[in-house]
């Protein structure tokens, strides 16, 4: 699957002096959380945390994974 074909359509409303961590990265994340059962934004970290080398084989995760508090800020515009 190609991830930024069909995330192409959301619109980023990060406030680029504050972005650290690229959309798709935080998108891509939050789906596999969720088909994994995560209930909240602290699993939803906590999932990537856990599963951060599987992530970055296919992720460019920089910055690592984002915070529970970056997940509810973009996910909650």
């Amino acid at each position: 699957m190609n991830w930024q074909t069909f995330f192409r359509d959301v619109a980023d409303f990060h406030i680029n002096r504050r972005k650290r961590h690229n959309l798709l990265n935080i998108l891509v994340i939050s789906v596999c959380a969720f088909v994994c059962g995560t209930d909240d934004f602290e699993d939803t970290a906590l999932y990537g945390t856990q599963k951060e080398p599987f992530l970055r084989t296919f992720l460019e995760l920089p910055y690592g994974i984002p915070s529970h508090g970056t997940f509810n800020r973009v996910l909650n515009f």
